[in-house]
């Protein structure tokens, strides 16, 4: 039997391996996708770095950890998040990022124990689910941890931006795909009619409900919002933000519409004011729309619940999801106060002039053969779009370089994209190459990705680092000339977006980029190679910090659930019937044997 399951085996990888050779193999030669990598130019970074006046400084990699116990009916949450640092330099010729004088920051450190009664999970999932099979019911359960572990991390960047000498910040994940679960939780909040973050007290006052959707969108207010819809209602807030009272004719102007489409946006604009209990809207009539006074300082409300909640989880002394014996902060309203940090963090990083990061080591992301190569066909940059059947980016491009590597050396990155382009999949239109794969396309100028590769050994030109992402902020001053006007098919017909694309010159903000996470890997830890040392650092440390806590503070809970048990005699409580029948049989082992010795 085994034997046959063995030549069965040996025969079908035989044809898998066979398989993934000729798709290799489809890949030699392609001289045109050239045109879609791009290598670091010194002048050009160097130009980036003094426009950001990036000349010297402190260098932050940040990193969280979590997980969680099960102890008698109690869950114990364990979250921690830290960071280290190193000096930089910048000279005339290259980059110095000093990671032998790398060090931990202890003063960015970010941690918490949390306990819940396991009926209590449903009070922070709500409304998140109610399902009582156990394989999902867990599946929600890691949410808690895992929102929790991103805004110990957001806190911490956010701490590190108020030290001047801090002027490079790596994240140990994607901005892009922290921002999107974050957006759709609170998109999820918002349709629901309440959240617990309008009952929390600042001295700002309470956000309303208003406050936060208008805040989901403009964040601080000051970031590009696109002219349609579902953009375009809060494109016209942020408008009259911006003049208090309009005509609507000056409105229709402004965001450049035509009567029908002024209308429709008149429309939505008090059918929104009556949903918010006439908060938005000051005046409406034949001729002048204006909105409250007060609209215009809902970031301020906003911004100070978020910081409510992140010091009340990280620096408060009473239970963090627990604000009375009726209130409780879900997964939707952390995740909320997420995406106001990132908002934050981009007004800030902007402002400050820092560069920050995010790096991910593993993807499944199809967004670079699903959309960007098809979009490069239609612009003639690329001959064709035949592609042998490799879905995945990473693997389509680490297969690329390798099979073509005297054609193509590292360090590389591909052409840098605005994150829209994930929401975009080939449409097989002529006219119009590419569509949205889920009937709306996420807006556009708000963040950029790319993939790249920085080493390759020395032995063996085949023989690569892996191939990673990085993403970033959208730079108006790097970014806002190479934005183009393209037409999509989305749900409502064909529609116009206008997003950044890198297509035949090169950004010098992603050179520089690529050449300091070329310059701050550690090629003597193999983990490290071709990724980014302090993050490396960093998760070594979250991990073994959260496996501390996990030993230690099992012990301090466990002892006050013990008491609890004896005094109330709740014995299958604290081991659950399986528990203590296998604690029993062990018990009865071990005496049997006693008494056979």
């Amino acid at each position: 039997m085994s034997s046959t399951i063995a030549r069965k085996l040996a025969a079908q990888t035989s044809t898998l391996v066979s398989n993934f050779n000729k798709r290799a193999d489809q890949m030699k030669g392609r001289e045109d996708f050239k045109a879609l990598l791009k290598q670091p130019q010194k002048e050009r970074w160097l130009h980036a770095a003094d426009t950001l006046k990036l000349k010297e400084g402190t260098a932050v990699g940040i990193d969280g950890s979590m997980d969680y116990d099960e102890r008698m009916e109690m869950i114990l949450f364990y979250v921690c998040a830290t960071a280290y640092k190193c000096p930089f330099k910048i000279e005339e010729k290259s980059i110095n990022i000093n990671i032998k004088k790398a060090e931990r920051e202890l003063r960015l450190t970010a941690s918490a124990a949390i306990p819940l009664w396991f009926e209590d999970t449903t009070n922070i999932l709500n409304p998140l689910t109610q399902t009582d099979v156990e394989f999902e019911l867990q599946q929600a359960i890691d949410r808690i941890p895992y929102s929790l572990m991103t805004l110990a991390e957001l806190s911490i960047t956010l701490n590190t931006l108020n030290q001047k000498e801090t002027k490079i910040i790596f994240l140990d994940r994607p901005i892009s795909g922290t921002f999107g679960p974050a957006s759709r939780d609170l998109r999820a909040m918002l349709k629901s009619g309440y959240s617990t973050l309008t009952t929390i007290e600042t001295s700002e006052g309470k956000p309303s409900m208003l406050d936060l959707s208008i805040a989901s969108i403009l964040g601080p207010g000051n970031i590009y919002i696109p002219t349609r819809p579902p953009y375009l209602t809060y494109k016209a807030i942020q408008t009259l933000i911006q003049h208090t009272e309009m005509t609507k004719t000056e409105l229709a102007n402004q965001l450049k519409l035509n009567d029908e489409k002024l209308n429709k946006l008149i429309k939505k604009l008090n059918e929104m004011n009556e949903h918010y209990n006439h908060q938005l809207l000051e005046k409406s009539d034949l001729t002048t729309i204006a909105i409250k006074p007060e609209v215009k300082t809902y970031w301020k409300r906003v911004k100070a619940a978020a910081e409510a909640v992140r010091t009340r989880v990280f620096e408060g002394t009473e239970h963090p999801l627990q604000l009375d014996e009726e209130r409780w902060l879900t997964v939707l309203d952390i995740n909320a106060v997420n995406l106001f940090l990132i908002y934050e963090l981009l007004y800030q990083t902007h402002s400050k002039n820092v560069l920050l990061i995010g790096v991910t080591k593993d993807t499944v992301a199809s967004d670079f053969t699903r959309s960007i190569i098809p979009y490069a066909t239609h612009q003639g940059l690329i001959k064709s779009a035949s592609l042998p059947g490799i879905k995945n980016d990473r693997a389509f491009l680490t297969i690329l370089t390798s099979v073509n590597n005297q054609m193509i050396e590292t360090p590389w990155r591909t052409m840098s994209y605005d994150v829209c382009f994930t929401t975009l999949t080939k449409s097989g239109d002529q006219k119009t190459p590419l569509r949205a794969a889920r009937k709306t396309v996420f807006r556009e100028r708000l963040l950029v990705k790319a993939y790249f590769q920085s080493k390759t050994f020395t032995t063996d030109k085949e023989a690569r680092s892996p191939v990673f992402v990085y993403d970033r902020f959208y730079s108006p001053v790097f970014d806002e000339q190479r934005c183009k006007q393209i037409e999509v098919l989305a749900r409502d017909g064909i529609i116009q977006i206008e997003p950044y694309i890198e297509d035949n010159d090169a950004n010098p903000l992603d050179d520089l980029i690529l050449t300091i996470l070329t310059n701050s890997d550690n090629p003597e830890v193999l983990e490290a190679l071709g990724h980014n040392q302090l993050l490396y650092l960093a998760d070594k440390a979250v991990k073994a910090e959260v496996n501390l806590m996990r030993g230690m503070l099992r012990g301090v809970a466990d002892l006050h659930l013990g008491t609890l048990a004896r005094k109330r005699r709740y014995f299958y409580i604290i081991k659950g019937y399986r528990g203590l029948r296998a604690e029993t049989e062990k018990a009865r082992r071990a005496a049997a044997q006693r008494e056979g010795a």
